[in-house]
């Protein structure tokens, strides 16, 4: 997911990280973006803040027009794409892992069928061509004939 990131864009998510905007420093400003990049409606976050609901459309669209207002909402969203792409690969990592763990130990315990699952299961994250295909052996067939 991360190289997925660097692909589309031309700098690092540690780049964008390190480059982070300073909080704005109108505090009701600073909450608005929050919620604007939370996914809240401008108008509903205008007037969650205190300010009239008279006219809240247009006035909350004239403050997510600012530049200020508008870098710090792409930078909280960008922030947050950046962690949860971050989370996403640890999470991935973690499970080939455990897989890898699994697999080990039932080929110890001499569960065969139960290793190859897992190892299919890594095979099929990493895209390889023959996995969990039918070809006399069952679904373990390109496994199983490197094992046997």
């Amino acid at each position: 997911m991360l190289r997925m990131w660097h692909a589309h864009n031309h700098t690092s998510p540690n780049e964008v990280l390190e480059k982070r905007m300073a909080i704005l420093s109108n505090s009701r400003h600073e909450k608005f973006s929050q919620l604007v990049a939370s996914g809240i409606q401008p108008a509903a976050a205008y007037r969650s803040l205190g300010y009239s609901s008279k006219g809240a459309p247009q006035s909350a669209n004239k403050l997510r027009k600012r530049s200020d207002v508008r870098g710090r909402v792409d930078e909280i969203r960008q922030a947050a794409a950046i962690s949860t792409a971050a989370e996403i690969a640890f999470d991935q990592q973690r499970v080939l892992n455990r897989l890898d763990v699994l697999s080990h130990k039932a080929e110890d315990l001499g569960q065969i069928s139960v290793a190859v699952r897992c190892e299919e299961l890594i095979g099929k994250h990493r895209g390889e061509v023959g996995v969990g295909q039918n070809n006399g052996w069952g679904r373990a067939g390109p496994i199983l004939s490197i094992i046997r």
